[in-house]
């Protein structure tokens, strides 16, 4: 059997909606799985064991799959936005508390003092010992 020219007009232009409706939707979905994420990380980021595959997997996909969305959506990898988060948090806690270098780095994820202290200096350009005195100097 054939189909009219109507026919075919009509089923082009239904099957050419349908995969707009596709496309939007998983962009969509991309947004939504890249902000989950995120606000995942911020909850999470103070855990050690806190890694790309640990939010993968939270999320159910692929961990390079998570990487393709989250330098695509954000133009960071997701190994800056735990760096950033825990330096950020670091910072705080740095100029906001009289806590040790030790308590600092392992309250904001990091296993190793002196890993976090060439992080942060790497980071903020200065070490925090630095930015700790140059902030109660004024």
């Amino acid at each position: 059997w054939q189909l009219s020219d109507n026919m075919m007009a009509c089923f082009s232009n239904i099957t050419a909606n349908v995969l707009n409706e596709i496309k939007l939707n998983r962009e969509h979905t991309k947004e939504s799985l890249t902000t989950r994420g995120l606000r995942m990380m911020d909850d999470q980021y103070r855990d050690s064991n806190f890694t790309q595959q640990t939010l993968a997997a939270q999320l159910f996909i692929t961990p390079n799959y998570l990487s393709t969305l989250f330098t695509k959506e954000t133009g960071k990898t997701f190994k800056d936005h735990l760096i950033d988060r825990r330096m950020l948090a670091g910072q705080e806690l740095l100029l906001t508390t009289d806590l040790k270098i030790l308590e600092i780095a392992l309250a904001v994820g990091y296993t190793d003092q002196y890993y976090f202290s060439y992080s942060f200096k790497k980071h903020f350009d200065h070490s925090p010992r630095q930015m700790r005195l140059a902030h109660k100097n004024g």
